[in-house]
């Protein structure tokens, strides 16, 4: 019997083939290759071949992965370190490439029972839940295109106090401050009381929900998987079917990103297509199989719609999502824009599934796309955590790390970010120009400034550029005994001032100072400490 189970003569041995691995969406991919057989005679201690009835080997593919393995180092361990810091459950950072669809770096880190993190499961693909505010997009798009309200329109969402919208109650902001709010806003500031009366008040009557959720399939494309599957994407869940106990209640709660079901990866190709002018990609994450030097098949990514919105609506939304950035929910990160523009969305949902009984769980994410005007790259972050005391679960200071860190590494690799403009034939001048060094500021100032004027040519001074771009140096006094005026300088220069003057310095930030804890003029004495921070 066992001869017959292994095709082998008596005194033979016949080695089985190996298993073929599917890999990705496209095609069957064999990474182990296939095992050859060969037929030996046993003799005593030795063997030899009986001859005939013998297959070679097969050598597997290559697969070549569309991955940064710098960036996807610099994203691991960003994701890491907040996960740790957070005392999280879980986290996944996905980093796309805006035209191309190429995933650049995909990092699914959760924590061990001993509290260390590993590579436990593709979050990225496999955990489709609740979104909550990233998914306000959704409805950004379908309020401008589908129903056509004015950005104009303006709701009372009563300073976070609970509303009822419909037949939904306890509908609240988490925050105060906001009352009557027009849709910039109410996008800046995440308001869930907004988006819930302005798709109520359009879509809440019978036979409007069905044309609510066809929006979100047939055009937005939200129902559907990316072309992940073999690699374990989960399908979304948008419902079509409204004949529910509560549908008012679920169209309510939809505004806002509850009672649909979105995988990371689903949402950061949703957010890629507003970055790359309203066409949606499939993302990519195998680029080619090899055999050898040779290619076997190449993968790229397919249009999964044109357009998904019309282009007033993209320019609104577009807008909107850089004001996330200057003066929303994520402007703690992003605010200063004078080297980056960045347009993102938070967002915080509470979990409610029945593997979180215990404790309140949370997911907070963050997409952003950057740069804001010409976007090449697409991040988000979303990271699952129970609330504690001290530690965050909101989207923005939950994930906003990990994706400014991303964003910045990303932003100092490139070396084409600000290209020389045409020429014009229009002069342009410095807007400022840091303090420091006199001898060091007069061979900048003199050579793209129309004027330059100064009281020493050497010591140390303070810059002033006036409406028609002229400067000014003004020298600092050369007293060892009083606190010296850093700000405006930058840390080399400042490090060195204060330095020189027996001031132990500590300092944060980047760029030039802003401010300095010991004020000018002050009398110092050696020894002390001044805490400077750049901006």
């Amino acid at each position: 019997a066992l001869r017959e189970r292994i095709g082998a003569l008596p005194g033979q041995v016949r080695r089985p083939r190996r298993h073929w691995l599917p890999l990705c969406a496209c095609a069957a991919v064999v990474l182990i290759g296939a095992g050859g057989f060969l037929l030996l005679q046993n003799g005593g201690l030795g063997g030899s071949s009986a001859g005939g009835g013998h297959e070679d080997p097969e050598d597997g593919y290559d697969v070549v992965t569309t991955l940064d393995l710098d960036l996807q180092d610099v994203a691991d361990k960003a994701l890491r370190r907040q996960l740790e810091a957070q005392n999280a459950i879980w986290g996944t950072t996905i980093v796309m490439e805006v035209h191309t669809g190429e995933i650049l770096a995909m990092v699914n880190l959760g924590r061990n029972a001993d509290g260390s993190f590993a590579e436990r499961e593709n979050y990225a693909l496999g955990r489709s839940m609740e979104p909550g505010s990233t998914f306000k997009l959704a409805t950004m798009l379908t309020l401008l295109d589908d129903a056509r309200m004015p950005v104009s329109t303006v709701y009372d969402t009563h300073n976070g106090d609970p509303v009822t919208v419909g037949p939904a109650r306890n509908i609240r902001d988490s925050h105060r401050g906001d009352r009557e709010i027009d849709f910039r806003r109410a996008v800046a500031s995440s308001s869930n009381v907004y988006f819930a009366k302005a798709i109520w008040d359009r879509y809440g009557s019978t036979g409007r929900k069905q044309e609510y959720s066809d929006f979100l399939h047939k055009e937005l494309h939200l129902g559907q998987t990316v072309g992940l599957e073999r690699l374990g994407e989960r399908k979304p869940s948008v419902t079509t079917d409204w004949k529910v106990p509560d549908p008012g209640v679920m169209l309510v709660k939809m505004s806002y990103g509850y009672r649909v079901r979105l995988a990371p990866i689903q949402m950061i190709t949703f957010y890629n297509a507003i970055a790359n002018g309203g066409k949606m990609i499939s993302p990519v994450l195998v680029r080619e199989l090899r055999r050898g030097d040779r290619v076997e098949e190449r993968f790229e990514s397919r249009t999964i719609a044109s357009s998904i919105a019309s282009r007033a609506a993209l320019r609104e939304v577009q807008q909107c999502l850089q004001a996330v950035c200057t003066e929303g929910t994520a402007s703690a990160f992003f605010r200063d824009t004078t080297r980056l523009r960045v347009a993102a969305k938070t967002g915080t949902a509470q979990i409610t599934d029945a593997r979180s009984r215990e404790g309140r769980y949370y997911l907070g994410s963050m997409v952003a796309y950057f740069p804001a005007d010409a976007p090449r790259y697409t991040v988000l972050t979303t990271i699952h955590t129970k609330r504690q005391a001290g530690k965050s679960y909101y989207g923005g200071p939950l994930s906003g790390p990990v994706v400014k860190k991303v964003v910045t590494y990303l932003y100092n690799r490139e070396h084409d970010w600000d290209l020389s403009p045409e020429n014009s034939g229009e002069k342009h001048y410095p807007r400022r120009i840091k303090g420091g060094d006199i001898a060091q500021i007069r061979r900048i100032a003199d050579k793209f400034s129309p004027r330059t004027s100064f009281e020493d040519r050497k010591g140390w001074g303070t810059v002033r550029i006036d409406s028609l771009s002229n400067v000014t140096i003004s020298t600092l006094a050369q007293d060892d005994q009083t606190m010296p005026n850093v700000v405006g300088m930058g840390l080399k220069d400042a490090l060195f001032l204060l330095e020189s003057r027996g001031l132990r310095v500590s300092f944060s930030g980047r760029g030039s100072v802003r401010y300095q804890s010991i004020a000018p003029g002050t009398r110092i004495s050696r020894g002390g400490a001044v805490t400077i921070t750049l901006k």
